[in-house]
């Protein structure tokens, strides 16, 4: 039993993936915000050592409120307590949202034109750490929604006038679009530092139903993607289910998972070492979690921080800090208004992120 181990050759040496969302694709990440993921800085904003060597772009919403999205919960309480009540989302993107994610990903002076500049310009700096050539970026695809009966001009992926596998096709004739527009995109940009990894899967479970068939959509995708030489990545959430998928994921589905404990988010949830050891039993990374807003269903910034360093701490107790790749759910700007954190509690959060993902952190008392 191992995790999937960080430093692959075939994943470009990837170790660390920071969760980059996004409210909507009318909004850009600054390089002053990806330089706060790409190196570690001191108190005087000084650059000490790169971090993060891979970025995951994950963009909610398209400019017309329409979300990429699967599903949204119609209940009041989050994360699955209470009476979360998962449903098909009501406002599912048409091809021009699609098409503002392309443009969010690569249109000139964008998001990836920022992210290249402010590697390029880090790289000259030639900081200590996990120095390599291009740092990683992996593209979110659009979920194809079930409820989408009109999607560009003929493309139907609802079961109203067809049946599930004609439905199921035209979803997957839908990805395939969307990958090869990327990819045709990334090659036209001919950017020098960063490099394409693949694209990631936002949907948190593999679903099939009278409506949906989300195992053969990508049983056919993932082969599609890595005909290209990318890769097609999963964060499942905690749940017997995903276990059940993740168990031969690599031969069917994905390339490389990340197992989600959600910890941080049940009040009830007793603990990782069962999420932990379920991905080390299958070739899974890690995510780990912290937010810093109040909304969410934990609560109390004290709690929430206790939450966090239990993964930390539990990183080296079951080994994953150094032997599994790890992805990392900061919320939308968690990790930058940490990193600008007055309050010592907040800073050191920010420094033990540091040190985990640079192989330092030591166990701290959970107080």
């Amino acid at each position: 039993m191992k995790y999937f181990e960080p430093c692959k050759k075939e994943y470009n040496f990837m170790r660390h993936l920071a969760l980059l969302y996004q409210g909507n694709t009318g909004i850009d990440w600054t390089p002053g915000e990806f330089k706060i993921h790409l190196v570690r800085m001191d108190s005087a904003d000084t650059e000490v050592s790169w971090l993060y060597d891979s970025l995951l772009f994950f963009p909610l919403n398209s400019g017309r409120k329409r979300t990429l999205l699967a599903d949204v919960n119609a209940g009041t309480t989050r994360c699955g307590e209470g009476n979360f009540h998962a449903v098909p989302v009501p406002n599912p993107m048409e091809k021009s949202d699609w098409e503002d994610i392309i443009g969010f990903y690569f249109d000139k002076g964008r998001n990836l034109d920022n992210l290249n500049h402010t590697a390029g310009v880090l790289k000259n700096k030639k900081l200590p750490g996990a120095i390599r050539e291009k740092v990683n970026v992996i593209l979110t695809i659009p979920y194809p929604s079930i409820k989408q009966e009109r999607f560009g001009d003929n493309l139907d992926f609802t079961t109203v006038k067809q049946n599930l596998e004609r439905a199921t096709a035209q979803r997957i004739e839908a990805v395939r679009w969307f990958v090869n527009e990327c990819v045709t995109r990334w090659n036209d940009k001919k950017y020098v530092n960063i490099n394409l990894l693949g694209f990631y899967w936002p949907f948190e479970t593999v679903f099939r139903s009278w409506d949906i068939d989300d195992h053969v959509l990508l049983k056919t995708v993932k082969p599609v993607i890595n005909s290209s030489g990318h890769k097609l990545f999963w964060i499942p959430y905690f749940c017997s289910y995903n276990e059940h998928v993740l168990d031969d994921y690599e031969n069917y589905y994905f390339d490389c998972a990340f197992y989600q404990p959600n910890f941080l988010f049940y009040k009830r949830y007793t603990g990782i070492e069962h999420a932990a050891m379920a991905a080390k039993k299958r070739h899974a990374g890690i995510e780990i979690e912290y937010a810093l807003s109040d909304h969410e269903s934990v609560g109390r910034a004290e709690l929430r921080r206790m939450r966090f360093r239990e993964y930390l701490n539990c990183g080296v107790k079951y080994g994953y800090m150094t032997e599994s790749i790890i992805a990392w759910y900061l919320s939308r700007d968690g990790f930058i208004r940490t990193r600008a954190a007055v309050a010592a509690e907040d800073r050191a959060v920010y420094d033990d992120i540091c040190d985990f993902v640079q192989g330092k952190y030591v166990i701290k008392n959970n107080v």
